[in-house]
C-alpha cells in the first residue's frame, strides 16, 4: 500500500511501540473495562487532550469525560478528525502548548 508523505512518520512511531509485543495494546484495552488505579481528579500536572470528533476507536465522549474529571485538562476536539488522522494536524499545536506550559511553569 502506498502512503502519502504526510504519514511517513507513522511507522517510526508505531513500530517501536509494538516492537516488544502487544502488551501496550492489551493494557489499553483492559483499561477500557477495569479501574485505572488512580483518580484522574488527583492529577495536578497540566494535561492537553487532543481528540478527533470522528474517532471510531475511542469515542470523543471519553475525551470529554476525561477533561471534565481532570482539573488541569484542556481538551482540543477536532470534529472532522478520527483516531489517527488527528495526529498530523494536532502535532504543531501540541508542541506549542508544551512550550507555553514549560515557560509558564519555569517563571
Amino acid at each position: 500500500m502506498r502512503r502519502s508523505r504526510g504519514w511517513s512518520w507513522f511507522d517510526s512511531v508505531v513500530g517501536p511501540a509494538v516492537a516488544t509485543g502487544p502488551g501496550g495494546l492489551i493494557d489499553d484495552d483492559v483499561a477500557y473495562v477495569t479501574p485505572w488505579g488512580c483518580d484522574p481528579a488527583a492529577v495536578t500536572a497540566p494535561i492537553l487532550l487532543v481528540h478527533g470528533g470522528r474517532d471510531r476507536v475511542v469515542p470523543a465522549a471519553h475525551g470529554e469525560w476525561l477533561a471534565r474529571h481532570c482539573p488541569t485538562a484542556e481538551l482540543r476536539l477536532s470534529p472532522g478528525d478520527g483516531h489517527i488522522s488527528i495526529l498530523p494536524s494536532a502535532g504543531a499545536g501540541a508542541v506549542e502548548w508544551l512550550a507555553v506550559e514549560g515557560r509558564r511553569r519555569s517563571e
